[in-house]
């Protein structure tokens, strides 16, 4: 942590309370754009971890890990992701009621 907190500029007092720069609301945007520029160079997947457990968190990673390591589970890591995404909006109920008319 503390090799972090001297990458991200924290030095003194600002790295053992709340408040200061590690609490600022720009300072947090800012390490999101590092971080999600870091993802990108490299090709990682970002994970909303938002409302989410570690073990749910986990089971992603695992997922995404398999899916690299074996191709033809990707596309059905893939086929879960997009029907996990639809139920969240709504359109997978909506698909199943226009195809039942």
């Amino acid at each position: 942590r503390r090799n972090r907190q001297q990458m991200l500029g924290l030095e003194g007092d600002e790295t053992s309370r709340f408040g200061g720069r590690y609490a600022d609301l720009d300072h947090v945007r800012e390490e999101l754009r590092y971080a999600r520029r870091l993802f990108a160079r490299h090709g990682w997947p970002e994970i909303d971890v938002t409302k989410r457990s570690v073990e749910e968190t986990a089971a992603t990673i695992y997922q995404l890990v398999q899916a690299r390591a074996f191709p033809e589970i990707g596309a059905l890591v893939e086929t879960g992701r997009a029907a996990e995404s639809g139920a969240e909006s709504g359109q997978v109920e909506s698909a199943a009621r226009s195809s039942d008319a």
